[in-house]
């Protein structure tokens, strides 16, 4: 169990920081910062080195105090989840994350606590899905 709590740790702080995410790939892949790796591709000519670190995956970002292993990837995964979810369950996940008290996000979108308690069941349960699809965690 505790293996799973940890992968919901991370998941969560995938989803709750996407945006920082994404600006740190951007930075990344436009040379404007810290993020890479040195290039280690054996390539001398700086033009085709830099062609092989375009379509390298990043290895990493640095964010705030934390380094996110294959951030590209996991922006893979917060758009998948976003891609597969209707509104319902993406409005309960985003007021979970903000820290919403569930009786105003039951009544705001029209739905009990049960209910809104099986709607972020199934958010865990997408997400550590697409997690799983990217090869990002392991269940064994």
């Amino acid at each position: 169990m505790e293996k799973h709590n940890g992968y919901f740790k991370k998941i969560d702080w995938v989803f709750q920081n996407k945006g920082k995410i994404r600006e740190a790939i951007k930075e990344a892949r436009e040379g404007t910062s810290k993020h890479r790796e040195s290039n280690g591709s054996g390539v001398s000519d700086p033009t085709a080195s830099q062609a092989v670190q375009n379509v390298m995956p990043l290895r990493f970002v640095k964010i705030d105090d934390g380094i996110l292993e294959w951030p590209e990837a996991w922006m893979r995964v917060v758009d998948m989840f976003y891609g597969i979810c209707d509104s319902v369950l993406i409005d309960v996940m985003e007021s979970k994350y903000a820290e919403e008290p569930y009786q105003q996000t039951c009544d705001r979108i029209g739905i009990s606590q049960p209910t809104r308690s099986r709607y972020w069941g199934k958010v865990r349960h997408l997400q550590e899905l697409c997690a799983v699809q990217e090869g990002l965690i392991r269940i064994c």
